[in-house]
């Protein structure tokens, strides 16, 4: 198995649902958030191929207070009124002590709460584009 799509149901008052699309959710995984806003969970493998993939250009940041990161190619980030934002892809994984690690299906909600409390919108014209603070 390398990735699962998935869609998400319910919200940041009642907590997030992950169900998947295709086959079951695996028990570990990496949340992998493509250009277009799609989700996809990977196993390890599949993760470390999209992180070897961003080569040098990747950049990482933690997601608040938790152990939990968000992992990109410098092309997602860019910088509006002095706040560096993530508007691309991105992935987010667990900090282990020997590197990244893949979530548990707790781990992987609790996650994309941070994630999603601290998204934002930019407003381009009469867009309105998801954003990630990332300082």
């Amino acid at each position: 198995m390398e990735s699962v799509k998935v869609r998400i149901e319910g919200d940041a008052d009642y907590g997030f649902k992950f169900a998947a699309v295709a086959p079951a959710i695996p028990k570990k995984v990496a949340l992998y958030i493509s250009t277009k806003k799609s989700l996809w969970l990977m196993d390890y493998e599949r993760a470390l191929d999209v992180i070897e993939e961003y080569g040098e250009h990747c950049m990482s940041a933690m997601l608040g207070h938790t152990d939990y990161l968000v992992i990109y190619p410098v092309a997602s980030a860019v910088k509006i009124d002095g706040n560096n934002l993530v508007m691309g892809e991105c992935m987010i994984m667990k900090a282990g002590k020997g590197g990244v690690e893949c979530m548990t299906q707790k781990e992987l909600e609790e996650a994309f709460i941070e994630f999603f409390s601290r998204t934002t919108s930019v407003y381009a014209g009469q867009y309105e584009l998801p954003a990630y603070q990332v300082d």
